[in-house]
Formats: C-alpha cells, sequence, structure tokens
C-alpha cells in the first residue's frame, strides 16, 4: 500500500495543507484535521469525512477493486447547495470531476447541523434504490426533508449532465427507499462520521455493510485511518 501511496503526486502549501492529487481530484488535510482523526474521543469535520472517503475510494481504486472505481464519491457539501438552490454552473463545478453520470453508485455524505451529526445516502442509479444510513438508527420522519432534497440532487445532476452532452438518465418515480440499519449502532456521542466512513469503504468493496455492528469495533476502525494517514503524512507532526 506504501507504494502506492508514494506514487501519488503530493503537495504541500504554504497553510499547512496536505494535498494528494488522484486522477482529476485533491485529497486534502490540515493538520489540525490529521490529529482529529488520530484522537479517539474527537468528533470528524467535513474535511475529514469528505477527504478520507476520497482516499479510501483512491486506494482502492488502485488497487484494481472494480467497486469503488463504479461509485461518484459526492460532497458533504453538494446537498446544501441543491436546498439553497445553488445555479448549475455552481452544481457542475463542484460536481463535474467525481464523473457521477458513468457511475451506478453515488455516495453522499450528508452533515445534519442542527444536530452536529454525521448520515449517509447511497444512491444506486441503476436499481433505482435510496439506501440511507443513520448510525443512530434510521427513523423516517427525521430523513423526510434530507429525503427531499436528495431526489431534487438527482435530478439537477441529470438534467446538467444531459445539458452537458453526457448521458444520464437516472430520474423517475420508480424509486424505492430503504435502511441501511434500523437498529441503533453507535453509543457515543462523537463516532457518527467513523460510522460513516465505515459504511462508505463498505460500499466500496461492494458490500451492504460494514460486518461491525458495535462500539468496540468501530473504535478499531478509527486506528485504521490514522495508520493510513501515517502512511500518507509521515512527517506531519502533531
Amino acid at each position: 500500500m506504501s507504494r502506492i501511496i508514494d506514487a501519488l503526486p503530493k503537495q504541500v502549501d504554504g497553510h499547512g495543507v496536505h494535498k494528494i492529487i488522484v486522477k482529476n481530484q485533491t485529497v486534502q488535510f490540515t493538520e489540525n484535521d490529521v490529529a482529529l482523526l488520530r484522537n479517539a474521543a474527537s468528533w470528524l469535520n467535513d474535511i475529514c469525512i469528505n477527504s478520507c472517503a476520497l482516499l479510501l475510494q483512491a486506494l482502492l481504486t488502485l488497487t484494481d477493486d472494480s467497486q469503488a472505481s463504479t461509485c461518484a464519491i459526492l460532497n458533504s457539501f453538494d446537498l446544501p447547495r441543491i436546498a439553497r438552490g445553488a445555479p448549475p454552473d455552481e452544481i457542475w463545478r463542484n460536481t463535474f470531476r467525481t464523473e457521477y453520470w458513468n457511475k451506478s453508485t453515488w455516495i453522499l455524505p450528508i452533515h445534519r447541523l442542527a444536530d452536529s451529526h454525521w448520515v449517509l445516502a447511497i444512491i444506486k442509479t441503476r436499481e433505482r434504490q435510496l439506501l440511507l444510513f443513520d448510525s443512530f438508527g434510521c427513523k423516517e420522519e427525521e430523513w423526510v426533508t434530507n429525503t427531499k432534497h436528495i431526489f431534487l440532487l438527482v435530478q439537477k445532476l441529470s438534467e446538467i449532465a444531459t445539458k452537458k452532452g453526457y448521458k444520464c438518465s437516472v430520474q423517475g418515480s420508480s424509486w424505492t427507499v430503504h435502511p441501511i440499519s434500523k437498529v441503533a449502532l453507535q453509543r457515543d456521542s462523537s463516532s457518527c462520521g467513523l460510522w460513516v466512513l465505515a459504511v462508505i469503504a463498505a460500499t466500496l468493496r461492494g458490500y451492504h455493510a460494514p460486518s461491525f455492528r458495535h462500539d468496540h469495533a468501530i473504535e478499531e476502525f478509527r486506528p485504521l485511518l490514522a495508520r493510513l494517514l501515517d502512511i500518507v503524512y509521515p512527517n506531519v507532526s502533531l
């Protein structure tokens, strides 16, 4: 794995932001973000979630994992853009690098600001399925607004890609919605982001959900991410 990572172009800008260039996307962390990932009790921020998701996909794709290459990792800021009615050019500018119109699975991390809580939507474009994950257990009433905006996102992304000359026929009314887990898995107040990354990792590998089902297992997932970052950023001192 270290040889694969060493082959990726790296940059450190004047503000201490560490970047890895993967194809046409940039994975970046500040030293503070790396510290959050290494701290067992820290809540993960947007950069941690978005960048770890891209890094996991990059590594799995480079190791010939065919499932990872069929996924588009959307950004946690994409849904808020849709909710506030961002113009098509802004939406396109922030999503076209994923080449989502060619992907059968769209992975969408969602940050619920009011609760400081991470949840996840897996959009299966061919099956017309929307899979929802909440580490506190999926409750239908809590997803009403998110689901409305998710389907609007699907509509907007399809329309924009089509206007740009790409085939992206994912609209329609025959979608089904399913929870990934109805059972509460999270027992603490800060590991929601870890649970989201664990489900993202499972999805990239072609699985429905991670095999672990309790806090002790998720506590073991954070050190795995930390060790991965030790390889990526061996010279980051904390």
